[in-house]
């Protein structure tokens, strides 16, 4: 059996586990060991070289699959891409009378999160009563999560006040779940209540939710402390807290008006700014008519390639409501703007700009860039 368990971590590809498995099946002992079918199982459905369908096969070759086989086949069904198949191998496997354990729970609720199946999760919820898991903080925790991802912050807020000792993932699912339910106020104060009176440190999810509740509120000074506290605490260097982290603050900024220092942010950036940020930087040079910084961030947009022409008839509205556009060579067919912003609009629909030399046109049709040839 020592032997059989080596080779299985040496099992590298699907053949070599159908390989093992033949030598299971003609040596006897794949029904007569069952924790080494089980380390099998567990190999296909969850390690790098997994494949669901055929850990599914193997599954039903055995007589009477224990309560962690069970849960094997469940976990990879719950994480992958159609998790209300999950929730039905929940079903079948109450049906075979199987024994459920937390872990069975937790597998079905994070497949409940997936699918948004809130009725479901409210099923699994009294039977995690009934089954005597109630205590068990990992599994509220769960549930807590579940309710707030499926919208019903009613449900979150109850499980969250019931609980008795509260990690951060608890404070995390439910800032979270405010922020995108559009109760931003109640994130906010969530998250202060957090920072303040407990014994937690926020983490990149924390500061996440507590920056997207700033951003729905435009809760500035809020922002800058989250913003502070990020580099204070060097979470910019996440990758997920990086891209979404200076998003927000460019977006902060710019609805109070503070353009210079937003575009300042997307210079102190330790990554390439991407488009949306520069898009972001636009409309706030718009809201409040900097066309010096709608033509610098036009500029980045047209280098990196974009092609959301709606970008540049913002810039050329920005120019005409400030009063920097006059009638061009072809009368009232199209209107030009000064030199230094390098855009002409014709009636038509097509607009030109000059980068550098040569210079560019494109056209508008429905919204969408039709081309970008050299004049």
């Amino acid at each position: 059996m020592a032997n059989s368990e080596s080779l299985l971590q040496k099992c590298t590809s699907l053949a070599r586990i159908k390989q093992l498995q033949a030598h299971l099946l003609t040596s006897g002992k794949f029904q007569f060991y069952p924790s080494l079918t089980a380390k099998l199982l567990e190999r296909c459905a969850l390690s790098p070289v997994a494949n669901l369908p055929y850990a599914t096969a193997l599954f039903h070759r055995l007589q009477n699959p224990s309560t962690n086989q069970w849960n094997a086949v469940f976990r990879r069904l719950a994480q992958s891409p159609q998790p209300t198949q999950g929730i039905a191998w929940y079903k079948t496997m109450s049906q075979a009378s199987q024994k459920v354990d937390a872990l069975t729970c937790s597998f079905v609720l994070k497949a409940c999160a997936r699918a948004l199946a809130f009725t479901e999760a409210m099923q699994i919820h009294s039977q995690i009563v009934k089954f005597g898991f109630g205590a068990d903080v990992l599994l509220r925790t769960t549930l807590l999560d579940v309710y707030a991802k499926v919208g019903n912050l009613e449900f979150a807020l109850k499980v969250f006040d019931e609980l008795g000792q509260r990690d951060t993932a608890c404070w995390n699912a439910l800032i979270s779940g405010l922020a995108q339910g559009n109760r931003p106020t109640e994130a906010i104060a969530l998250f202060q209540r957090m920072s303040e009176e407990e014994d937690l440190k926020p983490n990149e999810v924390t500061v996440l939710g507590a920056l997207s509740t700033c951003s729905q509120l435009g809760a500035l000074k809020r922002g800058e402390k989250v913003h502070a506290y990020i580099m204070d605490e060097k979470l910019d260097m996440h990758v997920i807290v990086c891209n979404a982290h200076y998003g927000t603050v460019v977006d902060l900024l710019g609805r109070a008006g503070r353009i210079q220092e937003a575009y300042e942010i997307i210079n102190y950036m330790p990554m390439i700014p991407d488009v949306v940020l520069w898009q972001t930087l636009l409309g706030a040079s718009k809201t409040y008519r900097n066309v010096e910084m709608a033509e610098l961030a036009s500029q980045k947009l047209i280098e990196m390639g974009s092609e959301g022409c709606g970008d540049f008839v913002l810039l050329l509205r920005i120019s005409r409501e400030m009063g920097r556009c006059r009638q061009g060579g072809g009368g009232h067919e199209e209107k030009r703007c000064e030199e230094d912003t390098g855009f002409w609009l014709h009636r038509s629909g097509r607009c030109d700009t000059q980068v550098r030399s040569p210079a560019y046109a494109f056209r508008c049709r429905r919204m969408r860039l039709k081309g970008l040839k050299p004049l």
